[in-house]
């Protein structure tokens, strides 16, 4: 792996596909907790990856663990399995691995951002309600908009993708005075 730090990974299993191409999957505690990374390489032993990758996009405190890797023949991808306690019991999660090699920013999105303070009831009408679509770069800027808990949502029939998951988790809560970046990962 490529953390240089002095802390635990563990477990690891390994594939390798067709092209001989290596996929080796791992608990890893690099970020305080146990979390499942993966890494490519070439037959010689090159990563594919400048950096190794996070399978499991889950960013709250729980642990990951019991990482396996299997290999479809027909597409060569490859795919990590885990036992995953976010919801305070064992879980087994799976995540296509080669997916997460490097980040996709995606243009032309079309978001719903929402607070949750309201200004009518009968319809409800929320005090911040708009349409935003990310920029050529997958990125929306806002600004100057005030405390509240805001959602974020895909508009109503955008279908090329739907949101996985977001760090920090939905609702954002916006203190005074802060300044939060949200990453959503869409699928």
């Amino acid at each position: 792996n490529t953390d240089a730090t002095a802390t635990n990974q563990y477990s690891p299993a390994i594939t390798v596909d067709s092209s001989d191409n290596i996929y080796i999957v791992w608990t890893d505690e690099r970020n305080g907790d146990q979390d499942i990374y993966a890494q490519k390489y070439d037959s010689s032993g090159n990563s594919y990856w400048v950096d190794d990758v996070r399978v499991n996009i889950n960013i709250g405190p729980s642990a990951q663990g019991g990482s396996k890797i299997a290999l479809n023949p027909s597409s060569n991808s490859a795919y990590g399995a885990w036992y995953d306690g976010r919801n305070d019991d064992l879980d087994v999660y799976a995540s296509e691995i080669d997916l997460y090699g490097e980040t996709n920013l995606i243009a032309n999105v079309p978001l719903v951002i929402s607070g949750a303070k309201r200004v009518g009831e009968n319809p409800i009408i929320y005090k911040y309600s708009e349409n935003h679509t990310t920029n050529a770069i997958g990125y929306v800027g806002l600004s100057s908009i005030e405390w509240d808990a805001y959602s974020i949502e895909l508009q109503a029939g955008y279908t090329d993708y739907s949101i996985v998951m977001s760090d920090p988790v939905r609702p954002i809560n916006l203190m005074p005075s802060d300044t939060i970046d949200v990453t959503i990962y869409l699928d």
